[in-house]
């Protein structure tokens, strides 16, 4: 798979936003959230010319919220799985390791990695 990020050559910044197990449901969590992350990639980018922005997350809802911020924001598609969940079928098991994997590659090849911490990601 071909990666616009090289092509362009824009900086690829990742984020990891862990929220737990469902503790960021709450919208006034979810918007202090968003809120901390979009602070904590202002000051990243700030030296940045160009930037490609890369999000794994365990929560669905902080992918939309900062889709709606950044649009070409950079995912890898499939259902979000928590690794001590029931994953379904072998083929939903496959694609859940396969997105994981793939989350994994991209963040050991940014130039810029900001992870956060389970309680309701500190960013």
């Amino acid at each position: 798979m071909k990666m616009s990020v090289t092509k362009e050559r824009k900086e690829l910044v990742a984020l990891q936003i862990r929220t737990g197990d469902g503790q960021a449901k709450n919208n006034n969590v979810l918007t202090e959230l968003v809120d901390r992350i979009q602070k904590c990639i202002g000051n990243i980018t700030c030296t940045s010319s160009g930037f490609r922005l890369f999000l794994t997350t365990d929560s669905q809802e902080v992918v939309q919220l900062l889709q709606n911020s950044y649009p070409d924001l950079l995912l890898f598609p499939g259902q979000i799985f928590h690794i001590d969940g029931d994953f379904g079928t072998p083929k939903d098991m496959d694609s859940a390791f396969r997105k994981v994997i793939l989350d994994h590659m991209l963040l050991s090849r940014a130039s810029k990695v900001k992870l956060s911490s389970k309680v309701v990601s500190r960013v």
